[in-house]
């Protein structure tokens, strides 16, 4: 196996001879592109490798963003790392015919497994060293989903990998988001990365989302200490799911009482027909009901009283299948 080192000196030295060299600069770096790719040659450098095969040219600048990411995974072997993802969607038009603007933020919890990104250049593979992870791809729902997957952490997003979106700023259309980080000067990224228990724990907790961090944490079996700002945070949402379930309970009781009504005074027919629409009506508030009942569940609510004498456990009971 051939070292491409001394092919790579020689491409930067055609290059730093002038215009005139560049049909040989690029016909010399895609003929070590492809070697680098099917195994033929290597630098020896794993990161230089992964970027000469992605890039098609020896680039310091980008190599320098995997260095600073293997730096620090080797400080924080065995603890939390959190990729944190932003983007911003059109959801509709306000006021005036403005767009609206959503930013939806996704984060990825891992546990560094060793302390250097896994890349295989003949592949095209660069990834996070991790046993499993888990995804959550909008935080700012309601009830956020996670979801728990094994194997390594991509470090690709979309078509571009890491070195192209990392600690870049977001081009944000939404004016009251951009006058916002204009006002506390702290940019909002396309991607960002925190390394360590303590730079994960308090992004959670910067950004409100200490109840997140808890239910993330579990699946990797690890318990976080209660802190004033996840309780304060736990019966926020406990209200909130109150709030939510007291009228959805109403308005069932109404629509099971409009139906029984119905069946009692028409004739099949028209019975039928009368009901359709309070049926269709009531089987959307009972599935709103279920997954209100699904988060509380996960908020530990079970014993809270909704409207006298119904409590969150006999609603869970009733619907329980």
């Amino acid at each position: 196996m051939r070292d491409a080192n001394q092919e790579i000196k020689s491409i930067l030295e055609l290059m730093a001879r002038g215009k005139k060299y560049q049909n040989r600069v690029r016909k010399n770096a895609e003929n070590l592109r492809k070697k680098i790719k099917s195994g033929e040659t290597t630098t020896g450098d794993a990161i230089r490798d992964f970027v000469f095969s992605h890039c098609g040219f020896p680039i310091e600048e980008i190599e320098s963003v995997y260095r600073g990411v293997n730096n620090n995974l080797a400080q924080h072997v065995g603890e939390f790392m959190l990729v944190i993802r932003r983007v911003e969607e059109e959801c509709g038009c306000g006021t005036l015919f403005m767009s609206v603007y959503y930013q939806r933020i996704s984060v990825f919890l891992c546990v560094i497994r060793s302390g250097s990104l896994v890349i295989d250049a003949t592949k095209d593979i660069c990834e996070f060293p991790t046993d499993n992870f888990i995804s959550c791809f909008d935080i700012r729902s309601e009830n956020p989903m996670l979801s728990l997957d094994s194997g390594n952490l991509t470090t690709c997003i979309g078509r571009n990998d890491l070195w192209f979106l990392l600690n870049k700023p977001l081009e944000i259309r939404d004016r009251f988001t951009a006058e916002m980080a204009e006002l506390t000067n702290k940019p909002v990224l396309y991607l960002e990365i925190k390394f360590g228990d303590k730079e994960v724990s308090d992004w959670f907790d910067e950004n409100k989302q200490t109840l997140l961090f808890q239910r993330m944490a579990k699946l990797f079996g690890r318990q976080l200490p209660e802190t004033p700002e996840m309780i304060a945070e736990l019966r926020k949402r406990r209200k909130s799911v109150i709030a939510r379930l007291v009228p959805l309970v109403r308005e069932r009781d109404e629509i099971r009482q409009k139906l029984d009504a119905i069946k009692s005074r028409l004739e099949d027919d028209e019975r039928i027909i009368a009901s359709m629409r309070p049926q269709e009506r009531l089987d959307e508030v009972e599935n709103q009901i279920k997954k209100e009942l699904a988060l509380a569940v996960e908020l530990g609510m079970s014993e809270e009283l909704l409207i006298s004498p119904v409590s969150v456990g006999q609603l869970l009971e009733e619907y329980k299948s």
